[in-house]
């Protein structure tokens, strides 16, 4: 429990997190850019799951949960939602229920992760703070699931023969609120998608971060959303085509990865580590809306990203 350890570290230095460089005097004080750093903190940068919906603290019932996530108010703080999987280990969580990862050409129900005012545009800030003090800085993206399914019912409203109109909120019967989220081209080129290209500018503006990159970044791919049991409801073909979803947004995420630059990166393969524990996919490890993750969910995702952590 190496990670928790570290949180503790963390706690007194919450009030500080709130962005912009330190100054004192006549202007900013220079970054640092020592590698001896002492401390560390994190940032969490994601949808429900950063969130905590579905644990026991945070229950299922959106907007209306005890975790209040927006844009404009992301997350919540592990002292909210100790049942959420990234809770527990992370200090910030920049969570926006519903939230893509950015880039969807159409207009989104609640914003996304790269561009929305409250995740990814207040990222310089934190972590000028955090350098500003000289602290370490491990950055986490969990971010995707959404984008799959957008992806997913945009093709679903143009195979019914429409178009898709943006607004988000698609479902299964009425999928054309859809965004139009590509995950690859025609050709099947992940890095001619709007989801590849998000996660590449996220990555590429840690790469560039003053006083150098964080010292660690982790990015969670996607399960395989078509075996959520919330999709027993759909056809075994729509359920195929969700897998290959899941897939082509893993194969983007890697790549983002692979191209980012950043020498403190990993990909944890969400996917394949379910792939062989199927039982992830069983009832017990959702919620009661079939979608989000139960406490049990919560933990076994817990358990897996931190047996890929990197050390910082």
């Amino acid at each position: 429990m190496r990670v928790v350890v570290m949180t503790l570290m963390l706690l007194a230095a919450v009030a500080g997190c709130g962005g912009g460089s330190s100054s004192s005097g006549g202007g900013p004080q220079p970054v640092p850019t020592s590698s001896a750093r002492s401390g560390l903190e994190y940032l969490a940068f994601g949808d429900d799951l950063i969130v905590g919906i579905g644990s026991s603290s945070c229950g299922v019932t959106l907007p209306s949960t005890p975790c209040p996530s927006t844009p404009a108010n992301p997350g919540s703080l592990q002292s909210v939602a100790p049942n959420g999987w990234a809770q527990p280990f992370i200090f910030a969580g920049l969570g926006v229920s519903q939230a893509l990862s950015g880039g969807a050409p159409l207009s989104e129900s609640a914003g996304d992760v790269l561009n929305n005012a409250g995740q990814f545009p207040q990222f310089t800030g934190l972590a000028s703070s955090a350098r500003s003090r000289n602290i370490k800085l491990f950055v986490v993206f969990e971010s995707g699931i959404n984008d799959v399914l957008d992806a997913f019912y945009s093709d679903q409203c143009r195979a019914g023969g429409k178009t898709p109109a943006g607004g988000g909120n698609a479902t299964l019967a009425s999928p054309c609120p859809a965004s139009n989220t590509s995950l690859a081209d025609s050709g099947g080129n992940v890095r001619n998608g709007t989801f590849y290209g998000a996660y590449r500018s996220m990555l590429a503006n840690l790469a560039n971060l003053s006083g150098g990159p964080p010292e660690g970044v982790l990015v969670v791919g996607v399960p395989d959303v078509g075996r959520i049991p919330f999709f027993a409801q759909a056809t075994a073909t729509q359920r195929a085509a969700l897998t290959a979803d899941s897939q082509l947004a893993n194969t983007a995420l890697q790549d983002a990865v692979g191209d980012s630059g950043l020498k403190s990166v990993t990909f944890a393969d969400w996917f394949g580590y379910n792939m062989q524990n199927p039982q992830n996919y069983t009832n017990a490890y959702y919620a009661s809306d079939f979608f989000h993750l139960s406490d049990l969910g919560h933990r076994t995702l817990a358990t897996f990203v931190e047996s890929v952590f990197p050390g910082v």
